[in-house]
């Protein structure tokens, strides 16, 4: 008989495994033994595997198996002390505390105040109910922050509008409306425009600059700046009367 075929009726020739032959008398286990380290290690015996389905094998543990047979937790125990110990796990989880204001539910995550509340409070508002805050009809939506409101079919920023009705003009494309503390929502106001174009929380900041470095052309931005927000500082309307002269070059 060919030692290479596969007698199913036989069982492995090594003592105690009553395993069916695979090659050579001996079973799949063995062979693999004789042919990966030459010797089929008869005094070693074969490792039983555990499916995975079913529960912890330590008793009074009712978790699924994971490895070894046993659960996550007592494979960790087993794999790092020995021991995978008593069926008893103590929840490590610490029970989070309920928000600190009156008739809100949620659970903390930081000053005793749920996420909603927190955000309230970092961002200087008041912190209110446990009711979420919404907006009524009419009086817009709220997009990164800020107040959001449709004219005409289309979406402006409540901020621009406001800064643009104080100015009587619309915002030049350099001009952008600066919130004084720091809260977008907050578009109060307290009257006309100061002299440094502030109202209430509403502060006009500018953010374009010449380029270059030439002198005449500081002069011409420094026109365009007085004509825009100090125009009783030029000398006339439309002033172009300090425009240096051209120069011509002769060779």
């Amino acid at each position: 008989m060919n030692p290479l075929v596969v007698d199913k009726k036989s069982t492995c020739t090594v003592s105690n495994c009553d395993r069916p032959v695979l090659a050579r008398g001996w079973c799949g286990t063995h062979y693999a033994r004789w042919r990966d380290a030459g010797s089929v290690r008869e005094d070693q015996p074969i490792r039983v595997m555990v499916p995975k389905s079913g529960t912890c094998s330590v008793e009074g543990c009712p978790r699924p198996r994971h490895t070894k047979g046993f659960c996550t937790t007592h494979y960790w125990r087993y794999y790092t002390k020995g021991d995978p110990g008593s069926a008893e796990i103590k929840n490590i989880n610490k029970q989070r505390q309920e928000c600190s204001v009156e008739e809100c539910t949620k659970p903390t995550i930081g000053l005793g105040l749920c996420s909603m509340h927190y955000q309230r409070q970092l961002k200087g508002r008041e912190i209110g109910n446990a009711q979420r805050q919404r907006r009524e009809r009419g009086e817009g939506s709220v997009a990164r922050g800020y107040i959001v409101v449709s004219v005409n079919g289309r979406q402006r920023m409540q901020h621009r509008l406001t800064m643009e009705a104080l100015l009587g003009r619309s915002l030049a494309k350099q001009e952008t409306v600066h919130h004084v503390n720091g809260d977008r929502s907050d578009n109060s106001t307290d009257g006309p425009l100061d002299e440094g174009y502030r109202s209430g929380n509403l502060e006009l900041w500018s953010k374009h600059q010449p380029a270059g470095q030439r002198v005449i052309d500081k002069i011409e931005y420094a026109l365009t700046i007085l004509q825009l927000y100090k125009p009783e500082f030029t000398h006339c309307s439309d002033c172009r009367c300090f425009d240096a002269p051209k120069v011509r070059y002769n060779p």
